[in-house]
């Protein structure tokens, strides 16, 4: 992850990806994962960070922090009334904080489409250094591709085996980022591309590591 994180800060676009969508080809590639550690990854290299759960039809963040009915993403975008204060959740990662998905709306794809998220990220974009929103797999719904246009880069997570890049839409607009970000994900230009191998060697090198200590306990007498 911290690979992951240097790619993008070193990046020859690196000012201008504040904002960065994380999503997959299909369910179960891990990208909520990949989403939670590298938001902490930026917010301990001294990086304001929030990790929005856009995710509003199979949503984990609120699971992997804990959250319990929390109000989150889709209240606000359904509902004037609720402020952005009343979604920020502080984590136990200084500098980083969580937007949860809360209560599953009806209509998902036209509350993230909506002018109100992009007023949303415009305003967490002011007050964090980096904007990290978990989206949905691309080939379920068109919601990443919606949200993408609204973001400064789109990673995949995917198990293409290539070193990956963050892709960013070209132009201001709309209409042209939306085609440029769907090329770039059917492509799987993406800086988090091998980072799902990365996790695999983890789970390798943990399970070599218990089958040693297994084989180095002494017998019983």
């Amino acid at each position: 992850f911290r690979t992951a994180r240097a790619a993008i800060s070193l990046g020859s676009n690196a000012d201008r990806l504040r904002v960065l969508t994380i999503t997959s080809t299909i369910p179960s590639e891990g990208k909520s994962l990949v989403a939670t550690n590298l938001a902490t990854v930026f917010a301990q290299t001294g990086l304001k960070t929030v990790l929005i759960d856009a995710d509003m039809r199979r949503p984990t963040i609120h699971k992997a922090f804990q959250l319990h009915s929390p109000v989150g993403l889709g209240a606000y975008l359904s509902d004037t009334s609720v402020g952005l204060d009343e979604l920020l959740h502080n984590t136990e990662v200084p500098g980083m904080d969580v937007i949860c998905a809360g209560d599953l709306p009806t209509n998902p794809s036209e509350l993230l489409g909506s002018g109100r998220m992009v007023q949303l990220l415009q305003d967490v974009a002011r007050r964090y250094d980096r904007v990290l929103l978990d989206c949905p797999p691309v080939s379920a719904v068109s919601d990443p591709l919606v949200l993408s246009a609204m973001a400064d880069g789109a990673a995949d997570v995917g198990g293409g085996g290539g070193e990956g890049e963050v892709s960013l839409a070209p132009s201001e607009d709309p209409e042209r980022q939306w085609r440029s970000t769907a090329n770039e994900l059917e492509e799987i230009d993406a800086v988090i591309a091998d980072l799902r191998a990365e996790l695999r060697q983890f789970e390798l090198r943990r399970e070599a590591l218990v089958m040693r200590q297994t084989v180095a306990q002494p017998r019983a007498a």
